[in-house]
């Protein structure tokens, strides 16, 4: 079944197709790597999700103050775990 499969692996960003790196929250509630929306950031006019394309503001500190993605942090630590422990 492929939504088991997708459970199994890796979550990957949207952006870069690779395993999330700092994954950040926007406000629509998409989550990318903190230096791809970064990059998305400085590509475009206004600034829009990169897959609803609801529009959104930077906190004031940019891109390093959009709140972390804990829970996709926890998952990705998870799966870096041994399998034997």
């Amino acid at each position: 079944m492929a939504t088991a499969r997708r459970l199994c692996d890796k979550p990957e960003c949207p952006i870069c197709k690779e395993v999330y790196t700092d994954p950040r929250v926007l406000p629509c509630g998409h989550t990318f790597c903190r230096q791809c929306i970064g990059a998305f950031r400085e590509q475009q006019q206004q600034l829009a999700c990169p897959l609803c394309r609801k529009g959104f503001r930077l906190p004031a500190n940019g891109v390093g103050d959009l709140p972390k993605n804990f829970a996709l942090v926890d998952i990705l630590e998870t799966k870096e775990l041994p399998s034997g422990k």
